[in-house]
């Protein structure tokens, strides 16, 4: 049985009850993370104080991320996910318009005497000429892995 179980924000249907399709366990848990991280502070109603504001660094300079941004991701995440213990937050930036964050935490499963260990991967790409707060793109990975890193590398360890 599930230990976590959320909506999937991709809205699709089951075919045979009709109902929105669940997310469980780490799928779940890393649709927080990525809901919670690209949320502008502001943005949800009541609660002004939600969210990581990601898309805002995509405006910094290249490598000039300070750790008060990081800091606010970083708080965001413990405060809004009590499922996970965060570790690290490590950013890239691929090109100058081009943000790759990596966020490793550890979570528990139900029925497990250890936490697992794992990762969510947040590609932010920035276009001047989109509508929208200059954010054309956003890619959640669905695999463990870490991208390559670059040569403009940084992280903030917890």
């Amino acid at each position: 049985m599930a230990t976590y179980t959320d909506i999937d924000f991709n809205f699709t249907r089951n075919s045979f009850t009709n109902d929105l399709n669940l997310v469980q366990d780490l799928t779940a848990v890393r649709q927080s993370i990525k809901n919670i991280v690209l949320t502008m502070r502001g943005e949800k109603s009541f609660n002004f104080l939600f969210g990581g504001s990601a898309q805002r660094l995509i405006f910094e300079s290249t490598g000039n991320i300070s750790v008060d941004d990081l800091s606010r991701i970083n708080l965001a995440i413990r405060t809004e996910e009590p499922r996970v213990t965060l570790k690290e937050i490590t950013y890239s930036f691929e090109d100058e318009l081009t943000l790759v964050l990596n966020i490793n935490f550890e979570y528990n499963a139900s029925g497990l005497s250890e936490n697992l260990s794992d990762s969510v991967s947040l590609t932010i790409t920035g276009d001047s000429t989109s509508s929208t707060s200059g954010v054309s793109n956003i890619i959640v990975p669905t695999t463990t892995s870490r991208s390559a890193a670059s040569p403009t590398i940084s992280s903030y360890s917890y």
